[in-house]
């Protein structure tokens, strides 16, 4: 006899799927792993927390590390001021003969070593005394060195001072007299280079001004234009005014004569027209 069929029910499909759908996002969506670092990881909140945490201390730690290291290095500082000072007292300080044959009396120390003592303390004392005597003879050999350095540029800047009777000459002549006068006679010949320098410096001004003006000086009679040259390198011209070669004696016209003739003005009456003109600015300042 035949099996009956297996009859299988139909199955129904819900019409509303909308329904479960919210349930499987939510489930997917836990299911997903977070974007965000853990917060002791880094990049995470609290682990920023921590690191500039620590670095703040590490921060602060150091500088009071270096404070620290500077207070020591002042405290070093002065502990060997203090006992460079100590030192140098302990052997400022000369202990008299009496005071040493009282500690020999009490045995603190021998007659050798006070003699000892007394020996080295003489020796101390000459070389000092020799060191001060070297230094002050170096200073006065310096100054001595400047004051004649100074006089050599006076002369390089007016040849007419190594003339006795030039007008510069008898100019600064003048001026010595007059610190003669107010100071006294020189000590020696320093004192009297000293002297000198000082007159030439109150009758002409600094020497740098001196050297700088008669630079210009030249410069402006080997670039002047438009003069006009009406006498010769033997003789005085008189082709200006103001020409200062007009205002000079016979005497001072001999003299400025026999310089050329020695050489000492190389361009002739057209140097000493420039020095005699320099002269007449330095008296009107």
């Amino acid at each position: 006899m035949p099996e009956p069929e297996t009859v299988i029910p139909p199955v129904t499909v819900d019409a509303t799927p909308a329904e479960t759908t919210p349930l499987v996002v939510d489930s997917i969506v836990e299911t997903l792993p977070s974007t965000e670092p853990h917060p002791l990881e880094p990049g995470g909140k609290r682990f920023d927390q921590v690191w500039k945490r620590a670095k703040t201390a590490e921060e602060r730690l150091q500088d009071e590390r270096e404070q620290r290291i500077r207070l020591e290095e002042r405290l070093k500082a002065i502990e060997e001021t203090r006992q460079t000072d100590a030192t140098k007292a302990e052997d400022a300080k000369v202990y008299s003969w009496e005071q040493l044959e009282g500690w020999i009396a009490d045995g603190r120390i021998t007659r050798a070593q006070a003699a000892e003592y007394r020996e080295d303390l003489v020796r101390k004392q000459t070389t000092r005394e020799l060191e001060s005597k070297l230094q002050q003879k170096l200073e006065v050999a310096h100054k001595a060195q400047t004051v004649s350095q100074s006089l050599q540029s006076y002369t390089d800047a007016l040849p007419a001072l190594n003339d006795r009777s030039s007008p510069e000459r008898l100019r600064a002549e003048s001026e010595y007299a007059f610190l003669v006068q107010l100071h006294g006679a020189p000590k020696d010949p320093d004192q009297r280079l000293v002297y000198e320098l000082s007159a030439c410096r109150a009758a002409f001004g600094d020497v740098a001004n001196v050297s700088k003006l008669r630079a210009s000086q030249d410069a402006l009679h080997r670039n002047r234009e438009g003069f006009v040259e009406t006498g010769t390198p033997g003789k005085p011209g008189s082709g200006a005014k103001d020409d200062p070669i007009k205002g000079l004696t016979p005497r001072e016209l001999e003299h400025y004569k026999r310089m050329i003739q020695k050489g000492r003005y190389a361009r002739g009456w057209d140097d000493v027209r420039a020095e005699l003109t320099w002269v007449r600015g330095a008296v009107k300042r």
